[in-house]
């Protein structure tokens, strides 16, 4: 079993997708393959909850995010611990993301802007139907890189989270990780 301060403090970690017939499962690993977390995710859910867990046992929750309301586009989700604490929040904008997709992160550390990295990508995703590496960088107030979350082209989706600045909790960034993979085509 992993704590959850591990995640917390992660600076660099690969999330993974697992699909199945009624659910998504993720797993979340630290750069040397380290389980930092599981999370199970159901298909069809009208008002989108995802829960994470130590381990696939799902035994101890260590942290949550759930949507605001029931089929919102702009996808306002907030970001619990495993004691239901609100430690984040993050929300697409709809407007912005028209052209290029774009989302808000808040937490405990500031607000943080990230938008698709490619324009050429962004748009290409959008009128042809296929599956296309993307990535999202996210800059705090002041402009500068916080951190970055990169889609890996292989068979199941695959992401590589990198965290530049040391006091953003990870637990959010990994929510706002399996959002973008669970909402980005909504």
């Amino acid at each position: 079993m992993t704590s959850n301060l591990d995640l917390a403090s992660a600076r660099e970690f690969v999330l993974r997708q697992k699909i199945r017939m009624v659910a998504n499962e993720y797993t979340i690993e630290s750069a040397n393959g380290t389980l930092l977390a599981y999370a199970k995710q159901k298909v069809m859910a009208l008002k989108e909850r995802v829960r994470f867990f130590s381990d696939s046992t799902k035994s101890v929750e260590v942290f949550s995010f759930q949507a605001r309301n029931v089929l919102d586009m702009t996808s306002k989700c907030d970001v619990f611990d495993g004691h239901g604490t609100q430690i984040g929040f993050f929300s697409k904008d709809f407007g912005k993301s028209m052209l290029r997709s774009t989302w808000h992160l808040e937490c405990a550390s500031g607000h943080y802007q990230g938008q698709e990295s490619s324009q050429a990508v962004a748009l290409i995703r959008r009128f042809a139907d296929v599956a296309l590496p993307y990535d999202f960088a996210f800059k705090d107030a002041q402009g500068n890189l916080a951190f970055h979350i990169e889609r890996k082209m292989t068979l199941r989706d695959s992401y590589k989270v990198t965290i530049m600045d040391p006091s953003i909790d990870g637990r959010v960034v990994a929510a706002l990780a399996v959002a973008l993979d669970t909402l980005q085509q909504r």
